[in-house]
């Protein structure tokens, strides 16, 4: 039995991507949820997002990785450690080539190759597992 943890509805494609607790499942919408694509990996996928200029959807998983996904190269992957803990949240800048990841103590934003370009670590008792951006895509909320 596979477990769910996330999704994401491409509605270019008419299809989903699928976070579980095997990696990604790439399923037809259209073709009563044919599997497309499989990208297996032994940890969890807690998040996914996705940039429809870029075509690569950014997805976080139980062992602090991320792992970006090139769907305009046939599903060429790129996957990176990226925090200590479970990636809770990912999320792109919209109108940008960068994304912001959170473990429950840390913002991370990164550009759409891996590069780190900033860090917000929080030591207090806060924990972190979803955010949004404002409106003019400033502020964390």
């Amino acid at each position: 039995m596979i477990q769910v943890f996330t999704y994401y509805l491409f509605k270019e494609y008419n299809y989903y991507a699928i976070g579980t607790d095997g990696g990604i499942i790439f399923l037809d919408a259209s073709n009563s949820l044919k599997i497309i694509k499989k990208i297996n990996i032994e940890d969890r996928i807690w998040t996914l997002d996705y940039n429809p200029k870029e075509k690569i959807l950014v997805a976080g998983n139980s062992n602090g990785e991320i792992l970006t996904v090139n769907l305009n190269e046939s599903y060429k992957i790129n996957k990176f450690k990226a925090h200590k803990e479970d990636i809770t949240c990912i999320k792109f800048i919209p109108g940008q080539q960068s994304f912001i990841s959170c473990d429950p103590n840390e913002f991370k934003t990164w550009n759409i190759k891996g590069v780190l370009l900033n860090t917000i670590s929080d030591d207090s008792t806060n924990t972190f597992y979803k955010f949004r951006l404002s409106e003019d895509n400033k502020y964390l909320i």
